[in-house]
Parts: structure tokens; sequence; C-alpha cells
């Protein structure tokens, strides 16, 4: 397994990125490689011709991507908006700015919002403080803080916490959506292609709770603030209360984004 100490990228060894799951079948291996400019998201696919399905999708850490395949470590300087592919598995990596989204635009705004309704800033306010609580009532229940590894799988909507590889919480979750420190922007989970659609669903209440009351922050896919941090749970926290969720999460990242989760249901591991 590649050592930290070796570690080539600027995101963590355990920075989630997409796979196609069919690298991972009998002569499967990695044909293009995409680190997206929106969430810094990087995803890995194989030269099958055959566009991937739901099911093919699989999150991974990115240190078993290098693991799997050492050459990826050739790509840790790729940039943002970047994307590489070869022939064959033998062949060397090309690289070339990602053309393929072009023609598509995005709605960017700032966390400054105006012509809000009059009520809106203090229910925002009250929803950041509810997750504050919500928050601070199950670490103080599982112990979120005290285990040492977490994985998240987008195919069973799961995430769970674990010690020595024994599983301790299990969580059912959702995703709201990803702050990049790079591209200096969140991205709503509703707008984001790479997710499967069932792990949208609270994402698109906000949606549609934008839409119906006029919040501009809830109906705009990208979302421009200095402070990420602060912007990514407040948004969250819109999220944990329309969607009376139990609470949230944020796996940590070292590029000043995160990816924000819901808490739907949690349990101790039997």
């Amino acid at each position: 397994m590649t050592e930290i100490a070796q570690w080539a990228f600027s995101d963590p060894p355990n920075v989630a990125v997409f796979v196609d799951r069919r690298i991972l079948g009998a002569g499967g291996w990695i044909a293009l490689v995409s680190h997206d400019s929106e969430d810094g998201a990087w995803q890995f696919h194989t030269d099958n011709e055959e566009l991937p399905t739901l099911s093919d999708g699989l999150l991974l850490c990115l240190q078993d991507i290098v693991t799997i395949d050492p050459s990826v470590n050739d790509l840790s300087t790729l940039p943002l908006g970047w994307i590489a592919w070869r022939a064959t598995k033998q062949a060397p990596w090309q690289k070339s700015k990602d053309n393929r989204r072009e023609h598509e635009t995005a709605d960017s705004v700032t966390g400054n919002f105006i012509n809000q309704p009059d009520w809106y800033a203090d229910w925002r306010q009250e929803a950041v403080q509810q997750l504050v609580e919500k928050n601070a009532r199950l670490d103080a229940e599982f112990r979120l803080g005290e285990w040492p590894r977490y994985d998240y799988d987008f195919d069973t909507g799961k995430l769970v916490f674990s010690d020595g590889g024994v599983a301790k919480v299990i969580a059912d979750i959702q995703v709201v959506g990803p702050t990049s420190g790079r591209a200096g922007n969140w991205l709503w989970a509703w707008a984001n292609s790479h997710l499967p659609p069932n792990l949208m669903t609270d994402s698109m209440l906000v949606r549609a709770f934008g839409q119906q009351h006029g919040v501009l922050e809830m109906t705009h896919d990208v979302i421009s603030d200095d402070d990420l941090n602060k912007l990514g749970w407040t948004l969250t926290s819109l999220a944990v209360r329309i969607g009376d969720a139990l609470g949230a999460y944020r796996p940590p990242r070292n590029d000043g984004g995160g990816l924000y989760l819901l808490y739907k249901s949690l349990a101790w591991s039997n």
C-alpha cells in the first residue's frame, strides 16, 4: 500500500472518489480520469463503451485507487476541469482540458443575498442553531468524534463509523452538497449529475421549498462565498430543517471544502 509519507496528491488519502466498479472486475483497468471543476471530485472510468449505470457507481478512497493502479500518481497535479486518458493500460497518460461540458452553464450566486422573504433571515438562523443542537446530541449518544474511520457507500446510502475494522455506528444518509476550496463554491446535490437520485431526495425538497418561497440560495446550482465552512454548514442546516433530518456530517477534506451529508437514521452496529 502507498505510504502516506510518499503521498503525491493534495487531496488526502481518504478522500472519496467516484469509481466505475467495472474497473475492479476481471480485465478491468482505468482508461479515463476526470478532476471536476465544480467540486474538485475525482472520477475513474473504464474503457467500456457502454455507459455506466447507477449500479456501476462506487465510492472508494483515493488511496485505494492508487493501490489498485499506482500509475494514477502521475495525475496527482491534474488541474481542476481537466481529464486524462490512455488507449491501453500500459500507455502513457494523455491530458487536456475537459471540454465535454462547455455547452452547459450553471447559475452562480454569492453568499450575500438580497430580496429574500422578510422571515427568512430569522428562519435561517434558527435552522443553524437547530443543527448545532442536533449534532451535539448525536455526538454525545454515539461518540461520533471518537471513531478513527468512516466509510460511505452511495449504492446503499450508508455511512459507517468503525474502529479496527469493526463497524460501530451505521447511518442512513442523504447528500446535501459539496464545497470546494479550490473552486471556491458550493454545489447543491440536486444539481450534481454524479450522484444517484435516491441520495438527492432531501436536497430536492430544499429546492422545492426555495421555489415555493422565493429563496435564491436554495434554487441556484452553485453558490460562492469567502467562508466555505460557514456556507456549507448553513446550507446543510436548511436541508436538515426542511427534511427533518437527525443531524449532519462532513467527512474531512484538506482543500478547504467538504462533502455534507444528512443523517436520516443512526444506530449502533449489532
